[in-house]
């Protein structure tokens, strides 16, 4: 099961060194004149289709047709999601500058630019629109069902071609990816066209040929590295590895006479003299080298794993995570592709019999980058502590694998003709129809699963991370995936819903904030605040000396304190992807900033995505909002002085409010009444040292026990301790003397 030379090309034309195990006999080979006789075509008048070579390439021509729908209709749908809009905005900064701004401390991990130019080209051509964002990707998606086939006929032969085409079109991730503006599908293209020109070199013995194959290589591989430099260098390690295993299988019977067998010589002839070293001690120093490198790396180890965390750091822009093995993606591979594996697997053992060096290459690579690709992923993603690495990383490897699937299918299907159809009855007719008779035949291996057995493999793992509000069934291969768009394990919030009423409805001067920036920018065109408690380290960057978010130059508003702050300069809009129910992302009462302070704009929500909309307002307004809101205060009756002296002595220590209040607190001082204001300033002090509160632990809640901090401060403003608050309390030294 390997490549054949095309049909119509010379009968064989492996690389040196390909041997005869190059050469295989057709799949379905055509009848000899002694059993069959050529017939009539079925369809009069179509005699120019009727060649099994024509009919392939209608076939190929379907598959493209039903790709392009596949990947194109309602392409514009269903808002742009994070990554989406980093791809984007690096568009709009070429339109406007003519190169991208990648506003990043982590180069590596973000310098994908190719994808944007293409994007840029379609924003140029067809304006702002979810359609030309993602219309490159889409068109990507589509050229790589003909470049499969050929890579499967070039192979093998054109029923390896339609099986492999056929994986192409209707695979749902890869019809999920064609409609995402990201550049998954491209670094596939590049790299798949790489493969293509090392398949045609080997098969070429033309100079001319085989220099333009490797100038070919040498420039995909460029191609790949300006679209993904991170993932690429992922696969390095599988592209290396099947580069080793081609030249030493190539070459084997040289390696072979290097350590003194007479491997590929003639009968009677000798070795060459041994230079430098005897043959018969060659064996014995290689391994010797070999346990002198094992010993010395881990001899050194530390030293090395000092050098190497040195390197990575001076290469990323950050310490690098330690070197684990990432499990998910071996776990996803089993789980969402049995199938694939399995005929993937049956084909690298029929090709590993065969001997082939392109064959045990092409085996190589896909075990060295499925490696790699495990273990290199740790490098900028914490697996170690509990990360996942992400799945999408492995859609260069998928493609491979779904040619060495196709190649095993069409093993089997061989044999099951030839096992079913006596010889006698294998017409002309039949084998000019045989392409047609696989394509279908795959398809139906490949579509009807799912449409018959129900799956239990969803998309996600809770029914809010989907735009349908529901966890869609995941099928491998499908003729129209239920949500095309979407994509696995990522949130697809509904950002543009949100962005679009504030675009309809913002005055002048309203500033915009959003947990995550990039999509909201693209629609509204700035963003101002990056609202998080636990922003992304790698997505920070600083402005000004003060941290923002990447890309949008968003600054980063992390604590209750800045959160509020907020709405005394401004008037603005929020919008979230989180519910104000996640306290990870809105801690120590930023949630609470949301409910009492902002007004939560229905139209421009869903269970996706929160929209809210603040006026500007001052201290004590904030506090009027808060008992507008909550019943219990209403007892104030709007009495602006004893609202704030609840909130400065009462409120603070309060659990449901406290972290809410805690920084009103030092802003409302002048609306306390003057015989409540030293026990303000005192539990002011006290809410901002932690060293406190461990000591006098009885201050907070309803039943709130004072006596012994008071003391506290009487001791402090009369020398006894000595405190930095002492120039805080001093004020209020009498009354702090007269009550403690």
């Amino acid at each position: 099961m390997s490549a054949t030379p095309t049909p119509g090309a010379p009968a064989s034309v492996p690389a040196a060194g390909a041997g005869p195990a190059a050469e295989l006999a057709p799949a379905f080979p055509t009848p000899p004149s002694s059993v069959s006789e050529p017939e009539p075509p079925l369809l009069p008048g179509l005699e120019w289709l009727w060649t099994p070579a024509r009919i392939s390439y209608l076939i190929l021509a379907i598959f493209v047709a039903i790709g392009a729908y596949l990947r194109l209709n309602g392409l514009g749908t269903g808002s742009l999601w994070v990554d989406e809009s980093q791809s984007t905005i690096f568009a709009f900064s070429i339109l406007q500058r003519g190169y991208p701004i990648i506003a990043t401390r982590y180069l590596l991990n973000n310098w994908e630019p190719l994808y944007s130019y293409l994007e840029a080209g379609s924003i140029q051509l067809l304006g702002r629109s979810n359609f030309a964002y993602r219309l490159p990707a889409a068109i990507v998606g589509i050229v790589l069902i003909p470049v499969a086939f050929t890579i499967g006929k070039r192979y093998r032969d054109q029923y390896v071609g339609i099986a492999f085409a056929a994986m192409v079109t209707f695979s749902t991730e890869y019809i999920a990816w064609s409609r995402t503006a990201r550049w998954y599908t491209l670094l596939v293209l590049m790299m798949a066209l790489g493969f293509l020109c090392a398949l045609l070199w080997y098969r070429s013995r033309e100079r001319r040929t085989r220099i333009l194959c490797v100038a070919g290589m040498v420039g995909f591989a460029a191609l790949s590295a300006v679209t993904s430099i991170g993932l690429f260098l992922l696969y390095t390690p599988g592209i290396l590895l099947g580069g080793v295993v081609y030249l030493f299988a190539a070459n084997w019977d040289a390696v072979l006479r290097f350590f003194g067998r007479r491997a590929g010589l003639a009968a009677g002839a000798s070795l060459p003299p041994a230079r430098l070293v005897p043959y018969r001690f060659r064996f014995e120093i290689f391994l010797l080298l070999l346990v002198a490198l094992v010993v010395g790396v881990v001899v050194e180890f530390h030293a090395l794993e000092h050098l190497y965390t040195v390197e990575m750091t001076r290469l990323l822009g950050m310490p690098p995570y330690p070197l684990t093995w990432s499990g998910n993606l071996g776990t996803y591979l089993v789980d969402f592709y049995p199938g694939i594996l399995f005929f993937a697997a049956l084909a690298a053992l029929l090709l590993v019999v065969r001997h082939d060096p392109f064959d045990l290459a092409l085996v190589a690579f896909c075990i060295g980058a499925f490696i790699s690709v495990s273990i290199g992923a740790s490098i900028t993603n914490p697996i170690a502590a509990g990360g996942a690495s992400y799945i999408r990383h492995l859609l260069p490897l998928e493609f491979f694998l779904f040619l060495l699937a196709s190649l095993a299918l069409i093993e089997i299907l061989r044999r099951l003709y030839h096992a079913v159809v006596p010889a006698a009855r294998r017409s002309f007719r039949l084998h000019t129809a045989m392409p047609a008779i696989v394509g279908v035949a795959i398809v139906v291996l490949l579509v009807v699963p799912g449409a018959v057995v129900p799956s239990s493999l969803t998309l996600y793992s809770r029914a809010t991370q989907s735009p349908a509000d529901s966890l869609v069934p995941w099928y491998a291969f499908s003729v129209d995936p239920q949500y095309p768009s979407a994509l696995y394990g990522v949130l697809q919030a509904n950002y543009q819903l949100a962005s679009d009423y504030v675009v309809a409805h913002r005055s002048p001067g309203d500033v915009v904030a959003a947990t995550n920036c990039g999509p909201p920018a693209v629609y509204i065109g700035s963003v101002q605040y990056w609202v998080r408690s636990n922003p992304l380290v790698t997505a920070i960057i600083y402005v000004h000396g003060r941290p923002a978010f990447q890309y949008t130059n968003s600054l980063l508003v992390d604590n209750t304190s800045q959160f509020e702050s907020l709405l005394y300069n401004s008037s603005g809009w929020m919008i979230s992807d989180a519910p104000t129910t996640a306290t990870v992302v809105f801690a120590d009462g930023m949630n609470d900033v949301l409910t009492y302070f902002m007004t939560k704009i229905d139209a421009g929500s869903d269970v996706s995505i929160l929209l809210f909309h603040w006026n500007q307002s001052t201290p004590i307004g904030v506090l009027e909002m808060l008992e507008s809101r909550v019943p219990a205060l209403h007892v104030f009756d709007s009495n602006v002085s004893q609202l704030a002296a609840w909130a400065t002595t009462g409120g603070v220590t309060q659990s449901s409010f406290r972290d809410l209040l805690i920084p009103i607190a030092p802003l409302v001082f002048s609306y306390v009444p003057s015989q409540l204001l030293p026990i303000a300033v005192l539990l002011n002090v006290y809410n901002h040292r932690p060293d406190l509160q461990a000591e006098f632990p009885q201050v907070l809640g309803t039943t709130s026990n004072r006596t012994a901090l008071i003391h506290w401060a009487a001791e402090v403003v009369t020398g006894v301790i000595s405190d930095p608050a002492e120039s805080v309390l001093a004020p209020y030294a009498s009354w702090y003397e007269a009550n403690g």
